[in-house]
């Protein structure tokens, strides 16, 4: 367990356990540094949350990849989190198949209260803290 834990903090993630049960959820240190406005994080699930780091930190990233990073679906979070206009979906075509990558939007930007991404914290310095 605790190799799992390891690899997870590297994203930002990290294990509940609740008796028998464990979620997977965004590392409280990490949501505390991004300072989340209220509306913004009320509004958005935790597996929205976890997602919506994963890309900000990881794009543009694939759906697989975001699946693989969390080990379970992330349809329904990159549906909601499209919706509410805090990523997008850029299409590369290559060798005639088109590969799906989600980034962040402006709107994401200015519900987070950074000018641009190398405004987000630092794994290093949230680590440090």
């Amino acid at each position: 367990m605790l190799e799992i834990k390891s690899a997870l903090n590297q994203y930002g993630l990290t294990i509940i356990q609740d008796g028998d049960m464990l979620q997977l959820v965004t590392d409280p240190e990490i949501t505390a540094k991004l300072h989340l406005p209220k509306q913004v994080s009320e509004n958005l699930s935790s597996a929205a949350l976890e997602v919506l780091s994963i890309i900000a930190y990881k794009q543009p990233i694939t759906q697989d990849e975001i699946e693989q990073i969390r080990g379970v679906g992330s349809y329904q979070s990159l549906r909601g989190l499209l919706e509410k206009d805090l990523i997008e979906k850029r299409e590369l075509k290559q060798a005639g198949i088109v590969h799906t990558r989600y980034t962040t939007t402006l709107r994401f930007l200015r519900q987070v209260g950074i000018h641009s991404l190398s405004e987000l914290p630092q794994k290093e310095v949230i680590k440090n803290e």
